[in-house]
């Protein structure tokens, strides 16, 4: 019992579950061999644990604590010594659980948005590669101009930007092996292109996009792994096909959405004009308008299209999240590109619940847990860049 321990390895006990962040693995580490003491220790978390779970945060009132005590004790052969003792210990666990838990509470409040300090806000980031192999990571070079080909390259890492401008003075090649460039854009990071067409494209985060120097033939052709969003020039006599391990989109002139990442499901999203998919899976051909959405399931052959809001689905490239309706595991794997943390269900359905959320990305991953809490659904807890996931309704 309490009335076991010094006043001092009380206080060590005491500061170490205040401020565990501050005291507890130092506490833990200097005594390693103070049995005793880990036992204490064990004892009053298991107090404060348990008046944070009842939420019994008011004080306790020890006269009547003591009556209900008087009252249990009925042989009149225990001492009043013993009997004194006791209570005097239950009284001090219970008052040193009720500090701890107010304390606790306290801090937690205090220190929300520093929850997740630890889990990095994703950035703008990219890897160039040229035809000759070469690598050059484009954050780390200042505004500059290069010439290849007679192609014109602008690579401005203030706006995330590589943009090739084809030279109108050049003629057009008559070599048959095309120069291609490929831009890897990292895990949290996202990067801008303009193609030498003029075709804008905003490549997301763990993606791909392999493109030449100079669109010649009969279609102006670009290799994507993962998500991009295309704003495509039009030009009526050389479509623009965007080429994935799945499905292919060719377009005239438009702005649609690409995601294709290895092992997820593909989705591919139209925002103005018109596209045509070809499922190379099943070698089906679809057409899709404006606010359409084709899905296809990971280790499904068949695409599923259905009337969407396009802009919320492309809300990515504009600096925001909008989630309509969505499961969380979802969410998650769509934050976990720009966040950096991994991710555990303490119960597995809780993973399908859906929230509906708008999230800016410049915010910390603090607020996005606030917001999620703040559903009554789920409750969140992050240590270093673990993020385990609890359904409130079973806690």
């Amino acid at each position: 019992m309490i009335d076991n321990f010094s006043h001092s390895q009380i206080e060590n006990v005491i500061q170490a579950l205040a401020d565990p962040d501050s005291h507890a693995s130092d506490y833990m580490v200097l005594r390693p061999d103070g049995k005793i003491e880990h036992e204490l220790y064990n004892e009053i978390r298991l107090y404060k644990e348990a008046l944070l779970i009842l939420n019994l945060y008011r004080r306790p009132d020890q006269n009547i604590e003591w009556d209900k005590m008087k009252k249990k004790i009925e042989r009149p052969n225990v001492k009043m010594y013993n009997f004194l003792k006791v209570a005097a210990s239950l009284i001090i666990l219970f008052a040193i659980g009720y500090y701890l838990s107010v304390e606790m509470k306290k801090t937690y409040e205090k220190d929300y948005h520093k929850l997740a300090e630890a889990i990095t806000i994703g950035s703008p980031k990219a890897i160039l590669t040229t035809s000759e192999g070469v690598k050059i990571r484009l954050t780390e070079l200042e505004p500059l101009q290069i010439k290849a080909l007679g192609v014109n390259i602008t690579i401005n890492k203030d706006s995330a930007t590589i943009e090739y401008l084809t030279d109108e003075k050049k003629q057009k090649s008559k070599v048959k092996d095309v120069e291609f460039h490929e831009i890897e854009v990292p895990e949290f990071s996202d990067w801008n292109v303009v193609l030498p067409d003029g075709t804008k494209v905003c490549i997301n985060a763990a993606s791909k996009l392999r493109y030449p120097l100079e669109f010649t033939g009969n279609e102006r052709s670009v290799f994507l792994t993962g998500e991009a969003c295309f704003e495509v020039v039009k030009d009526e006599n050389k479509p623009f096909v965007v080429n994935t391990e799945k499905i292919d989109t060719k377009v005239l002139g438009t702005t649609f959405n690409v995601n294709a990442y290895p092992d997820e499901d593909v989705n591919i999203t139209l925002v103005e004009g018109s596209v045509q998919l070809h499922n190379k899976l099943n070698n089906q051909k679809y057409k899709l308008e404006p606010n359409d959405n084709a899905a296809l399931k990971l280790n499904e052959t068949k695409l599923k299209i259905s009337k969407v809001n396009a802009s919320k689905l492309i809300a990515w490239k504009n600096g925001y999240y909008y989630f309509e309706r969505e499961q969380l595991q979802s969410i998650m794997k769509k934050l976990q590109k720009w966040y950096d943390f991994q991710v555990f269900y303490e119960d597995a359905n809780t993973k399908y619940y859906e929230f509906r959320m708008r999230a800016d990305r410049k915010l910390s991953f603090g607020e996005i847990v606030k917001r999620l809490e703040e559903t009554g659904r789920v409750e969140v807890d992050i240590i270093e860049n673990a993020v385990l996931i609890k359904d409130v309704k079973r806690n």
